[in-house]
């Protein structure tokens, strides 16, 4: 579970260009929940995103993970329990390093590090298996350099590699924006199988509405730094893009 209690955040402050990104937010995402937020350039949602994550650090308010209070906690000792999926699909992965090495590298992360980790068989046969779903050929190209495949086959990658990590938090921040458009529906699709299969308590943050309307059982819009609207309880899927779009009216 996540809770934001009272988050304030501003940039700039005292000159002026300052800007209030956050007023006093206050929310909760439930464990296992799919929350979407979606709204206008600078309505907040990147940073309410970054501040969960740890990039930022909030000016006033709490945030608590799981139980444990992480306000001042920065983003490398919040990794352990939190996984993301950036706008870059560069991002994610390290283009130098095989596949096979960039899920090492991931495996690491909530675990204590050891040589041994991600070197056996059994690991390169998970890894095999869980690049079969892609349906792209990629179980078979396990030490081929990632700088070598497409954006969408990275951003697959990284996709995959965020829910191997086991942290039980997904944040994503537009990982379709930079796609094509087909590709954009197989991250679609692949995110919304991965997050019901691992019960994952995932903040998406889009200006894709068709997504948006895919995936979300929780939709939230922000406007200049609140939450200016938090529908519940919806089935993903079933939500009428059309009505998204009025929202903004």
């Amino acid at each position: 579970m996540i809770v934001l209690e009272n988050i304030s955040k501003s940039f700039n402050k005292g000159s002026v260009n300052e800007v209030s990104a956050l007023q006093n937010v206050s929310v909760v995402f439930a464990e296992g929940t799919f929350n979407v937020l979606i709204g206008a350039n600078g309505s907040g949602k990147s940073t309410l995103l970054n501040i969960i994550a740890g990039d930022i650090l909030p000016d006033s308010g709490k945030v608590i993970i799981n139980g444990r209070d992480v306000t001042d906690v920065p983003d490398y000792k919040r990794a352990p329990y939190i996984s993301r999926v950036f706008q870059d699909p560069m991002a994610g992965t390290a283009s130098q390093l095989s596949i096979l090495d960039n899920f090492r590298l991931a495996s690491l992360r909530n675990r204590k590090k050891s040589l041994v980790v991600g070197t056996t068989s059994a690991f390169r046969e998970r890894v095999a298996e869980d690049l079969k779903q892609l349906g792209l050929g990629l179980e078979n190209r396990l030490a081929e350099p990632v700088g070598s495949l497409s954006g969408g086959q990275r951003q697959a990658l990284t996709l995959l590699m965020a829910v191997a990590a086991g942290s039980g938090v997904l944040l994503m921040d537009e990982p379709t924006a930079a796609l094509d458009p087909k590709t954009a529906g197989m991250i679609v699709e692949l995110t919304l199988k991965l997050v019901e299969k691992h019960n994952l308590t995932t903040i998406l943050v889009t200006h894709d509405l068709k997504a948006a309307a895919r995936l979300g059982s929780r939709l939230i819009l922000m406007k200049e730094g609140r939450l200016e609207r938090d529908e519940q309880g919806l089935l993903a899927g079933k939500t009428d893009p059309g009505e998204l779009y009025r929202w903004f009216v």
